[in-house]
């Protein structure tokens, strides 16, 4: 299991980001702190998650994907967010 960093920003304007949320949900448990930026803890490895997520955007969309190492710290996060932070980093 890891905990990744998961950021992207989607080209075309008014783009529909369902699919890419949908992918990112079925990693495992996510959190979604700020707005093009979510945390998943999975067992998926890097490459696949960049290919499963990959697939629902388009060629010039921007993807990075990042291991978590523990600790992290915030500011002006929702109460559920700060609680999977804590939780799991």
């Amino acid at each position: 299991m890891a905990i990744y960093n998961i950021s992207y920003d989607l080209s075309a304007p008014g783009r529909d980001y369902k699919d890419l949320y949908e992918a990112i949900k079925k990693l495992g448990a996510w959190a979604r702190p700020v707005e093009s930026t979510w945390l998943v803890d999975t067992a998926v490895s890097l490459t696949d998650t960049r290919s499963r997520l990959a697939a629902t955007m388009d060629s010039n969309d921007k993807l990075i994907i990042t291991t978590c190492a523990k600790g992290a710290a915030w500011q002006k996060l929702s109460d559920d967010v700060s609680k999977w932070i804590k939780e799991r980093l």
